[in-house]
């Protein structure tokens, strides 16, 4: 789910209406889709800024209401997606202390950033217009500098232990065809043993790559993990490209030794 949330801010931040674009990633959660929902305040506030009340008092607290409850609802949707991305992390099924370690090390910083937000949340209802631009002014800066990177690598943690199901069952799979594929006698068929190679030869090269998208998230380097789960990815289809190759040649033989 996408939400240019820093464009709501900029409305809290500004009287007049312009875009800060940024995109934000969000765990897929059904209660987020409920707690993430601002257009309609979002237009209220627009239409209250575009047709001021000419009751000065009245237009001030009707904007100040407005502008208190976008920004509260802007954090509980944060909150919400944090407590998500942790659910979601809990849920992952640890193989070894380094995998431990670093789910430890992303929810303590999750922890961190939904705490921050708490207490954003409680201060709102008692702040002016300006102490509402400097708060929105704040979470926006927070947010590039500190949070997002670490939903980023929570999302990468979780996006790569999916993978990691993939390279078991790939591995898995050439273990089923090397010993079936003994029965071709590869050690006397050049053509089946250079192909069985090759299968091996990439999954390794594959998984290679795949250990390091582990370490790039251990260091809670977004970019180089997203580098490292793409180029894996791409690794496993062509290992399974190979796997096709393998099981056309057997067919092959299969049909000239009838």
């Amino acid at each position: 789910m996408k939400k240019n949330f820093f464009f709501i801010l900029s409305l809290i931040l500004f009287w007049s209406l312009f875009l800060i674009k940024s995109s934000i990633s969000f765990a897929d959660d059904s209660v987020l889709n409920e707690k993430c929902i601002f257009d309609s305040k979002v237009k209220e506030l627009e239409n209250v800024l575009q047709n001021p009340d000419q009751d000065y008092l009245k237009q001030y607290y009707l904007e100040l209401n407005l502008r208190r409850e976008i920004l509260s609802n802007v954090l509980d949707c944060l909150i919400a997606n944090t407590q998500s991305l942790k659910d979601n992390l809990n849920k992952i099924n640890i193989k070894n202390s380094f995998e431990e370690d670093i789910k430890s090390k992303i929810i303590k910083k999750l922890d961190e950033a939904q705490e921050y937000y708490e207490f954003r949340k409680n201060k709102v209802s008692g702040l002016t217009k300006e102490g509402l631009k400097y708060t929105a002014y704040s979470l926006k800066t927070d947010r590039e500098s500190r949070f997002i990177p670490v939903e980023d690598i929570a999302q990468d943690f979780i996006l790569w232990k999916k993978n990691d199901e993939l390279f078991l069952f790939a591995q898995k799979r050439y273990d089923e065809i090397n010993k079936a594929i003994q029965i071709f006698k590869p050690e006397e068929n050049e053509s089946i043993k250079n192909t069985l190679d090759d299968a091996q030869k990439k999954l390794n090269n594959a998984l290679e790559k795949h250990n390091l998208a582990l370490n790039a998230i251990s260091d809670f380097n977004h970019n180089e993990a997203k580098e490292f789960i793409n180029q894996s990815l791409e690794g496993l289809l062509d290992v399974y490209k190979t796997f096709y190759d393998l099981s056309q040649k057997a067919i092959s033989l299969m049909k000239i030794n009838k």
